[in-house]
C-alpha cells in the first residue's frame, strides 16, 4: 500500500515490488531512479493475520539493506482494517523494529536472518504486520525483504545429509524444506564471504550441504553437528537460520 506514490522523472511509480534474479523471490523497495533520490513513503502490509488459535507464534523473515539512508521499520496492529490510509490517527502501530535485528551492512547484499520475534503478546487478537519505507531526496536505502514467516516454535527432527537433499521433485526443492531439523558432518570447506561452509556425512550423491552461517566458524576437518532449518537459494538446498 502506497502512502505516497512517488514518481521518478520518467514517470514510473516508486514502491515496493516483487524482484526475481536466478530463481530466487524477495520484495524490494528503493527511492533512487535514474541517478536521483525522490522523496518517498511507502508500506508493505500483511493481509490479516488471525492469532485466535496461537500458543507462542513467532515472526521470522529474511532481509537485506544497501547503501546509507532512514532504516526500515517494521510494525504491527490490531485495528487496522486491511485497506485505506494506514497512517490516519485512528490506526495505531507499534513499533517492533527493534526486536527484529535488521541488517545493518550496508556494503553487501547478504540476506541476514530477522531475531526470532515473540508475538505471544497478541494471541487472540488479528493482525497486520507492516514494513514502512521512508527515502528522501538527499539519501535513500535499497532494502529487500524475503521468507516472511509466522510459526509456532518448531522442534528439531534428526536427519541425514541425504535425508536433507535427495528428492525426485523436478524442481530440486528438499522434501524438507521449511523444516527444522538436527543433522552432522564433516566441515569440507568455508565459503570465502565467510557466510558459511559445506558439510558432507557420507560419500556418494545427496551426502553434501551448504550451511550459511555466519556467527560459527569451524574449521576444514571438523566434525559438526547442529539444528538449522531447510531453505531453498538460488536454486539449491542449504541450511539457514542455525539455531543450536
Amino acid at each position: 500500500f502506497d502512502v505516497v506514490a512517488a514518481q521518478d522523472g520518467n514517470g514510473n511509480t516508486l514502491s515496493w515490488f516483487w524482484q526475481d534474479f536466478n530463481g530466487s523471490q524477495w520484495a524490494r523497495v528503493s527511492n533512487f531512479s535514474s541517478g536521483t533520490n525522490y522523496d518517498l513513503e511507502t508500506w508493505m502490509i500483511t493481509p490479516a493475520i488471525d492469532l485466535s488459535g496461537a500458543t507462542l507464534p513467532t515472526l521470522t523473515f529474511d532481509n537485506t539493506k544497501r547503501f546509507a539512508g532512514t532504516d526500515l521499520e517494521v510494525l504491527i496492529s490490531t485495528d487496522y482494517t486491511g485497506s485505506g490510509d494506514p497512517t490516519l490517527t485512528s490506526v495505531n502501530w507499534t513499533d517492533i523494529s527493534a526486536s527484529a535485528g535488521l541488517n545493518t551492512d550496508e556494503a553487501s547484499w547478504t540476506m541476514t536472518a530477522s531475531n526470532d520475534i515473540d508475538l505471544s503478546a497478541y494471541n487472540g487478537q488479528t493482525i497486520y504486520i507492516a514494513y514502512k519505507y521512508v527515502g528522501g531526496t538527499t539519501d535513500g536505502s535499497t532494502y529487500q525483504i524475503d521468507n516472511v514467516l509466522l510459526q509456532e516454535p518448531q522442534t528439531a527432527t534428526a536427519k541425514t545429509i541425504f535425508e536433507i537433499q535427495n528428492t525426485t521433485d523436478p524442481s530440486g526443492d528438499s522434501p524438507e524444506v521449511g523444516n527444522l531439523v538436527e543433522t552432522g558432518g564433516i566441515v569440507m570447506g568455508l565459503h570465502v564471504d565467510g557466510d558459511g561452509y559445506w558439510i558432507q556425512d557420507n560419500e556418494g550423491a545427496w551426502n553434501g550441504i551448504f550451511v550459511f552461517d555466519n556467527t560459527n566458524v569451524p574449521a576444514v576437518g571438523d566434525s559438526v553437528i547442529l539444528e538449522a532449518e531447510v531453505a531453498e537459494f538460488n536454486g539449491y538446498t542449504q541450511l539457514t537460520n542455525v539455531s543450536a
